[in-house]
């Protein structure tokens, strides 16, 4: 097949091998690739301070941080979501009287608050996304009543959950970064429910690993992340 225009990657337990690596074969076939005239993207729930030792490595041509707020091509931000800033602090007060088994995390303008330093109240910062780990599901009256004011995920983890404005999704966040590119020339590679929205829009190949969401979501389908699932397809499609 000819190369396609761009080549999208989520990173963790995708691009990234389990120990959280690249390997030498991986960023071969990706400069291989990209030599043949692909562009190559990251989408990735990590907030962009916690993906930058993986930016500076793959140098992308535009990535999408923060599970989908943020998107960023030509080093210009063209995709900026960020969550009501009235609503959260009443979100924050129904999630303190749930059971968690780690601190809640916001993502915001001011960077990470949740994990080395406490989250302030009242939250006076622009929140990209929250992220909460509860010991057990959430009830459906709480997903009931919040999810008419903001994106609910459930992430892979049991008890793992991303909350964020409605267009800070994966998908939202590269179709106002690729607006100008036809579907049918963007291949996208992930594994998790925060992935399923870009596979299926996309040209979407999932890793053996990937969870159900994603799987059924995607065209394609490659080996795992720990086995080199990406650069694999990439190269038997598109480099042979």
């Amino acid at each position: 097949m000819k190369p396609p225009e761009w080549i999208v990657s989520d990173l963790d337990e995708t691009l990234l091998r389990s120990d959280n690596t690249i390997s030498d074969y991986t960023l071969t076939v990706l400069k291989r690739v990209r030599a043949s005239g692909s562009k190559f993207a990251i989408a990735t729930t990590r907030y962009k301070s916690f993906a930058q030792k993986y930016i500076d490595i793959l140098q992308p041509d535009a990535m999408v941080v923060s599970g989908g707020a943020i998107g960023i091509i030509n080093d210009e931000i063209v995709h900026y979501q960020v969550m009501d800033h009235e609503k959260i602090e009443h979100l924050l007060d129904d999630l303190n009287s749930l059971p968690t088994k780690r601190p809640t995390v916001i993502d915001s303008s001011d960077g990470r608050y949740g994990d080395n330093r406490p989250v302030p109240r009242p939250f006076e910062h622009e929140a990209n996304q929250m992220i909460i780990w509860l010991t057990k599901p959430l009830s459906q009256s709480f997903i009931g009543k919040w999810s008419e004011h903001f994106l609910i995920t459930t992430l892979w983890i049991p008890g793992l959950y991303r909350i964020a404005d409605f267009k800070a999704s994966k998908l939202e966040g590269l179709k106002t970064v690729l607006n100008s590119v036809d579907t049918s020339g963007v291949y996208t590679f992930g594994d998790d429910p925060m992935d399923a929205g870009m596979l299926g829009y996309y040209q979407g190949v999932a890793v053996a690993n990937a969870h159900k969401e994603a799987r059924e979501a995607a065209r394609y389908h490659t080996l795992s992340n720990d086995e080199d699932g990406v650069a694999r397809w990439l190269e038997s499609n598109f480099l042979m």
